[in-house]
């Protein structure tokens, strides 16, 4: 794991010889909570939260692992009324490349 620009933003790469895929990831060490970016407006990197297991369709991490049900629905409401959001890269799976809009509109109808 390498320190980036801030002492507690890191990143690292590791190859996956079964998938033979490289698996590049970032880590923001703070106190509590997921975390949500959107990236010039259209593209929404979404923390732990919201998975994506199967190609172009959403769901939440599992609820035994959620500390607040409640909230977790109200955070991908909130992310969802976001407009203009075209991909999605989520914490856990498949990223989505277009129709980022609809696909978390199928999830929040699915809560």
């Amino acid at each position: 794991m390498k320190v980036l620009h801030k002492n507690n933003f890191y990143c690292w790469s590791q190859f996956n010889e079964d998938r033979n895929i490289d698996f590049h990831s970032y880590l923001w060490v703070r106190d509590e909570g997921n975390v949500a970016f959107v990236v010039e407006g259209d593209t929404l990197i979404t923390g732990d939260l919201i998975r994506a297991h199967a190609g172009g369709t959403l769901c939440l991490l599992p609820e035994a692992k959620l500390q607040d049900l409640n909230d977790a629905i109200a955070s991908v409401k909130k992310m969802a009324s976001i407009g203009g959001i075209k991909v999605i890269l989520p914490g856990d799976g498949w990223p989505v490349f277009r129709d980022g809009e609809s696909v978390l509109s199928e999830l929040v109808t699915s809560l």
